[in-house]
């Protein structure tokens, strides 16, 4: 069973199943059979600029609305990406915090709630867009965004998020072409919680 495997209860995974069914990411059928659909080109393409109007006006919107205190703490997390530049996983996980950071400064639940919503609808293709672009682009993004926010300077802020943006969707994009040259691919995946 999937909850033994991840070593959780079976009420967390019936319940996290059934919200990504909700969202229409996978389709549940009796007998704990689980289908999850292959996400196509067009939708991929579909889903990025939809994440990429949500996110950039949640950050535009989040820098607004900074304090300096904000700015600072939001500065040092950043930084923090160059005193980890040996572990490149975390850099790609410290920049998403640092995105996620300026987005809840937006305080637009409803638009934060369906940037949630994109990025689960190309999860997969994301993660690995931002685990290829990597720790490059994530030094690149984090230490301009620090120095941007410590000078006061909103527009450099904005403009390198949308560096930010642009390497991981190219990434993205790749791996979306090795995908399709790869002979064999199934149009979805199958499994079962059982």
């Amino acid at each position: 069973m999937l909850a033994d495997t991840l070593g959780v209860s079976a009420t967390p995974v019936r319940e996290a199943l059934s919200s990504l069914a909700g969202d229409g990411i996978l389709h549940l059928f009796p007998g704990g059979v689980v289908i999850v659909p292959v996400i196509t080109r067009a939708q991929l393409e579909q889903w990025l600029w939809l994440r990429r109007v949500i996110e950039c006006r949640l950050v535009e919107r989040g820098l607004e609305r900074k304090t300096p205190a904000d700015a600072e703490a939001i500065a040092d997390l950043a930084s923090s990406v160059a005193r980890n530049q040996l572990d490149p996983a975390l850099c790609v996980e410290i920049a998403a915090a640092v995105v996620d950071r300026i987005v809840t400064l937006a305080d637009l639940p409803v638009m934060e709630n369906n940037l949630r919503r994109v990025r689960v609808r190309c999860a997969a293709t994301l993660a690995d867009g931002q685990r290829h672009a990597g720790a490059e682009a994530s030094i690149s993004f984090a230490t301009a965004i620090a120095r941007a926010l410590l000078a006061g300077n909103d527009s450099d802020a904005r403009i390198s998020h949308c560096h930010y943006l642009d390497s991981t969707d190219a990434a993205a994009h790749s791996i979306m072409d090795a995908a399709e040259t790869t002979s064999g691919l199934a149009d979805s995946t199958i499994w079962s919680t059982r």
